[in-house]
Order: C-alpha cells, then structure tokens, then sequence
C-alpha cells in the first residue's frame, strides 16, 4: 500500500504592523473583544487545500473507490457552504466502509463530511480570536481523512443524537451531533443507515494491481 505523503507546502508569514512575525495560535490568553469580529490573513489556509487535493490523490489511488464531483455534494453536507470551490465524494466500494466528502471553499477552507454524520471544518471559524495554527491544522485534516480511510470512524446513535468518535495513533476525539438539531428525519435516516452495518464502518478495500 503506497504511503501518504504531505505535499510541499508554505505556510505563509505574517508580520504585525511593528514588523514582527505573528505567532498564530500562542497570540492570547484572552482574546481582545474586536478579535472576535476580524478575520485577517485569511490566505494563510491555503496550504490546507493543497493538502486536501493530495489527500484525495492518495485515496483514489490506494483504495477501491469511486469519486463523484460536482455542487450537489456541497449541498448535502450538514452545514453546507455557499462559497464552492471543488466538491467531490469519496465512495468505498464496499458498503461497510464511511463514504467521506471533501469541499473546498473560497475562503479559503476544507469541510470534512465522513460516515452518516461526522463533520469538520478547517479552519473552525477563521476569526482573529480563534487564532488557529494552520500546521496543527494541517495535521488534523491529515490524521482524520487517513483515520476514515482505515476503518477508524465509529458511530452510533444515542438518546442525544449521533455520536461519533474518530480513533488515532496518538488518541481519540469524539462529539455528538444533537438530536433536536438534526430533526427526526434525518436522525431516523441515520440510524437506519448504521443499523445495517452492526459491526460499525469497516477499513476501505485496497485497490489491487
């Protein structure tokens, strides 16, 4: 099986009005007020765009998939965005595996949809006072994809709504997404989706020769 790889990337500097490198993510302890309103240099996320395209690279060629594009997978998200650069859906071809979504936004962003309801978001928010690392999301879009791919995505449904929990070389993290929040349809839609598969999402198949 061929390795992933991290393309080349360069995360760009950013100085401050005094000439000074900002130190994006170690800036606050308490993030100013009118940091929660400002979003500056958001260019600096690009670099997670490339490494989406190369993700999504590295799956179709180590695993038997099938990839679909177009806006209508954007649309099928459960936050869906409106500012599309590229969507494509990602299909196993086996119906244990966690089909996973990745878009691309002009922001720039990357959103994450895996399994029945798995969502996230590079960067979270963006704004100044969130003052998210784009290395250390770099690495998160990267250990996440990968963990889908290898069977590591589980899901169930709970009195509270789907809860998932995404297992990783070096930890887990986990979250729900609320019942009231999602509406009976769709949480019924979910949990007919997990019931046929007892044994949870699967490890994708290889691709062969």
């Amino acid at each position: 099986m061929p390795a992933y790889v991290r393309p080349e990337i360069v995360i760009p500097s950013v100085r401050d009005a005094d000439g000074e490198f900002v130190p994006f993510g170690e800036r606050w302890r308490q993030p100013p007020e009118k940091s929660y309103s400002g979003v500056t240099h958001p260019e600096r996320f690009a670099p997670l765009q490339r490494v989406a395209e190369a993700l999504v690279e590295h799956l179709v060629a180590t695993y038997e998939v099938d990839l679909e594009q177009g806006p209508a997978i954007a649309a099928a998200l459960p936050y869906p965005p409106e500012d599309v650069v590229r969507a494509v859906r990602l299909t196993p071809r086996d119906r244990v595996a966690a089909p996973i979504s990745i878009v691309l936004t002009r922001f720039p962003g990357v959103m994450v949809h895996a399994g029945v309801l798995q969502f996230d978001a590079f960067p979270a928010c963006g704004c100044d006072a969130c003052d998210e690392d784009v290395e250390r999301l770099v690495g998160e879009l990267e250990d996440l994809v990968l963990a889908v791919a290898r069977g590591w995505l589980k899901e169930t449904v709970t009195p509270r709504g789907v809860h998932h929990r995404v297992e990783f070389a070096s930890g887990s993290r986990s979250g729900t997404a609320d019942a009231e929040e999602l509406g009976a349809e769709r949480l019924h839609a979910a949990q007919e989706r997990l019931r046929e598969r007892p044994n949870g999402w699967q490890a994708w198949p290889l691709r062969v020769g």
